[in-house]
């Protein structure tokens, strides 16, 4: 009986399982479906989507899935566009979480909350290709939905300098975001992040800048985004900005770091900084040090050797950040192999995950003599 019981059980569940798939199926092709060519052999969305991933893994080099984005070119632009203007609200969600349950892995339903991210990574990689996309930017700078307006901001600053005819946009949103709310904070800070990248083409912009870099209510980030932001559109130098990390007790340095480290080659000034930074008792300076130094993956011979010891720490958070930074600096992190390749032994998962996605950067070879596919 109790076996009769438990097999029925079983049935019913498989059976539940089944129509609620059969129904979510049904319900993501109407709501979800793409109206976009297909590209190489999928939804050009989810080619996106699922390259972006990959490039995030470590599945494919960071190269490769720039060379497929760039392939593209302007025909990827109605695509993006369309994932950009995602309002991630109402069903998606839903469907959004339900993408990620492995039971689920055979409806191949988008993972919605990473739409908007998959697009401002494609767009700042198609660079002044982007173009034709800023008019269309620019509109979704007035959605109704904060979520939509930020991430056209973000897209907006990947474009750069391309995308100047949204200043006066960008400057309206600065003048209509106020609040604390931490969806209007984003939006503000991406808002400034664009200005910043379009440079000395976004000076009619400086009075809102300067009146957010002095603003009593904005929090200490926002506000050095701001005088980051004033130094780049005025042309001014950015080392006083730099040497701010050469005083750890400072409140604002983690701020400064992530700032700095999004600076590319303007950045490497901050490596010795950064790399004494890494002596730091205080977990959360060190910790955004070796972060910021994996963020400009600039001077190897500086930064690598400094960053291997770490691999040794008693603390999870110092080892992981470690390695995804080694991984950031690509096949010139090869001296680290042989100690990532311990990681892989890791019993927490954690670990084991980071060291995959960062041999396969870094030494691709080596990962497979490893048994990494």
């Amino acid at each position: 009986m109790n076996q009769f019981i438990v097999c029925m059980g079983t049935k019913w569940r498989v059976l539940s399982i089944v129509v609620r798939a059969g129904l979510l199926g049904g319900f993501a092709w109407l709501v979800l479906r793409p109206h976009e060519q297909a590209y190489r052999g999928k939804p050009l969305s989810r080619w996106l989507l699922e390259e972006r991933e990959a490039s995030n893994r470590g599945t494919v080099s960071e190269a490769e899935a720039e060379s497929g984005v760039r392939a593209l070119g302007t025909n990827a632009l109605p695509t993006l566009i369309r994932m950009a203007s995602t309002r991630l609200s109402g069903w998606r969600p839903i469907v959004g979480m339900l993408a990620r349950e492995q039971e689920m892995a055979f409806l191949h339903l988008p993972r919605q909350d990473e739409k908007h991210q998959t697009t401002a990574w494609a767009l700042k990689i198609l660079g002044p290709q982007a173009e034709p996309a800023v008019p269309a930017l620019i509109r979704l700078l007035n959605d109704r939905n904060t979520e939509v307006r930020r991430n056209a901001a973000q897209c907006l600053a990947g474009i750069g300098l391309t995308g100047q005819a949204a200043v006066p946009g960008l400057i309206a949103v600065l003048g209509r975001s106020s609040g604390t709310n931490p969806e209007v904070l984003n939006l503000r800070r991406e808002a400034i992040r664009a200005l910043r990248e379009m440079g000395p083409a976004a000076r009619s912009a400086i009075p809102q800048l300067a009146a957010s870099a002095n603003d009593p209510a904005a929090s200490a980030y926002l506000k050095a985004e701001a005088e980051l932001a004033l130094l780049r559109i005025k042309g001014e130098s950015l080392l006083p900005f730099i040497e701010r990390l050469a005083d750890t007790s400072n409140t604002q340095w983690r701020f400064t770091a992530w700032l700095v480290s999004g600076l590319g080659t303007n950045a490497e000034p901050a490596i010795p900084l950064l790399v004494q930074a890494l002596s730091s008792t205080n977990l959360a300076i060190q910790s955004a040090a070796i972060r910021a130094l994996g963020g400009i993956h600039g001077r190897p011979e500086v930064s690598i050797p400094a960053l291997i010891p770490l691999l040794e720490s008693t603390n999870n958070i110092v080892r992981n950040e470690s390695i995804m930074a080694l991984g950031r600096f690509g096949s010139a992190a090869r001296s680290a192999v042989p100690q990532l390749i311990h990681f892989l032994n890791d019993p927490n998962d954690w670990p084991r995950q980071c060291a995959t996605g960062a041999l396969r950067r870094i030494d691709s070879e080596a990962a497979k003599r490893a048994g990494i596919k």
